[in-house]
């Protein structure tokens, strides 16, 4: 992603917008490592529900999540809109320890008057930095360090490992997940 410069001064959020059903929603764009719209996904026998397979990089191998799942919504079908989004969340500088799956990406917009606190109308109020007001519509801004907690991130990547060392035996999918 291209990024430009905002005045840190200003009370500006510059945020990735993305769809989970019917609802639209954004991580602060400075979270987001990359985005990519959704490749072929390698499935294994009993991941944990919030699992929707492994994505496969040019050097990596990524556990991807459904972020609908994390949330507490209903789980969407897989589409050629859908995405992944790789937060700046891993051990190195730039890098991500997973993706989470979302079922598509709006694009990048500008909140000009920052962020207003999150009503705790949604299931997910803690997960949620605030809204970001735009064009008179609220989005909610999720932050991508809660989402998962450290020994949970931990312990994904733990199984993680485990299965990449068999997954070459697995089956690879493209946009037919259940």
């Amino acid at each position: 992603m291209n990024d430009f410069l905002v005045d840190p001064k200003l009370n500006v959020s510059r945020l990735l917008t993305f769809q989970l059903g019917d609802e639209q929603l954004a991580f602060d764009q400075a979270e987001v490592r990359e985005v990519l719209l959704l490749p072929t996904l390698v499935q294994v026998p009993e991941q944990p529900a919030v699992v929707r397979g492994f994505c496969r990089g040019a050097d990596r191998i990524w556990p991807v999540l459904c972020l609908a799942g994390i949330l507490g919504l209903e789980r969407g079908t897989l589409t050629a809109e859908s995405a992944l989004i790789f937060p700046r969340n891993g051990a190195g500088s730039n890098e991500s320890d997973f993706a989470l799956l979302v079922d598509g990406i709006n694009g990048s917009l500008l909140a000009p008057d920052g962020l207003e606190d999150a009503p705790s109308l949604y299931s997910w109020n803690a997960l949620c930095k605030g809204l970001a007001l735009v064009n008179g519509k609220e989005i909610p801004v999720l932050d991508l360090s809660t989402l998962i907690h450290e020994e949970e991130r931990l312990r994904f990547i733990c199984w993680s490992l485990r299965e990449m060392a068999r997954l070459d035996a697995w089956p690879e999918t493209t946009n037919t997940l259940p």
